[in-house]
């Protein structure tokens, strides 16, 4: 059993190098394929120094699609032989477990795919006003996080078959899910200036590819998630929100979508005073935020 992996990167430069130097640590990739879509910065120049992790790195002028890694991973495909697994990899992204150990289990039950858990790490109160230090990986410098996302990342290569998009995101996939998860953690949010150039880079690819409809805030500022609303790292990992919030007092931000909370219920992770919350109709939710934004005696 082999793994390769596929990671499309634009724009990445303060932390592409600390990603990939996890991944060579790991040791876990027999090739990890890379492709650069357009970056202004040293994200390609960085990537071309790990020549024994990467395979052949490539600049591409391709507009960045979901379905573009699964494109550009089978014009590799003579790489591959049955009984392999792909990994699709974030530039951002560091594994909390090893891929290697998961999919072992996985294939015992002789499943196909493997779901990531993501602990996304957020820029609080507490942060904005350090200065990030891009020769310091970024687990090192942000603390606050909410586990409120996940989907298939890890998927076993099948000569008749031919993945796509849908098997990252959709129920109706015909491959089998592992019933243990790859824990990772997601660093999308690290210093200001990095903020908005993600803004900017994904609603310009948005005119062309219609894949970033989900980026409703336009200023980097509107990112910073009150602390009170994560969990404080501490070398282990929380699941659910923080006890004793008032959801009717949180104001609107990137850590508590709806599509999040959602997400949190339909994998257990919700704890049940929430559960209700959320079960609740829209009306009900907006005229308790308007109460709560008139009198506001408390924040949460």
């Amino acid at each position: 059993m082999r793994l390769f992996g596929i990671m499309l990167s634009k724009n990445e430069g303060d932390v592409i190098e600390h990603t990939l130097n996890h991944l060579r640590q790991m040791n876990c990739f027999e090739k990890i394929f890379f492709y650069d879509t357009g970056s202004k910065d040293n994200t390609f120049e960085s990537a071309k120094k790990y020549a024994d992790l990467l395979h052949n790195p490539q600049q591409t002028g391709l507009t960045f699609s979901d379905q573009l890694k699964f494109d550009l991973l089978y014009t590799n495909q003579e790489h591959f032989k049955e009984g392999d697994w792909f990994a699709i990899i974030d530039s951002d992204e560091f594994y909390v477990d090893n891929p290697l150990d998961i999919i072992r289990l996985a294939e015992a039950e002789k499943a196909t795919c493997i779901k990531s858990l993501s602990a996304q790490f957020y820029i609080t109160e507490q942060d904005k006003d350090i200065r990030y230090n891009n020769n310091i990986s970024p687990e090192l410098q942000r603390s606050h996080y909410l586990i409120n996302w996940g989907e298939v990342r890890l998927m076993k290569h099948i000569p008749a078959y031919l993945h796509n998009e849908k098997d990252c995101k959709s129920s109706s996939s015909p491959l089998q899910m592992a019933s243990k998860n790859l824990l990772l953690k997601h660093y999308q949010y690290r210093s200001p200036e990095q903020i908005q150039l993600r803004i900017n880079t994904r609603l310009e690819n948005h005119k062309l590819s219609n894949n970033w409809g989900h980026i409703h805030y336009t200023n980097w500022e509107d990112y910073i998630v009150p602390s009170k609303l994560l969990h404080k790292y501490d070398e282990s990992f929380k699941y659910g929100l923080p006890d004793n919030l008032n959801l009717y007092r949180v104001t609107n931000n990137p850590a508590y979508t709806h599509s999040g909370l959602n997400w949190l219920n339909k994998n257990g992770f919700l704890q049940e005073p929430y559960v209700k919350w959320l079960k609740r109709k829209p009306v009900n939710h907006f005229l308790y935020k308007l109460i709560f934004k008139l009198f506001p005696y408390k924040y949460y």
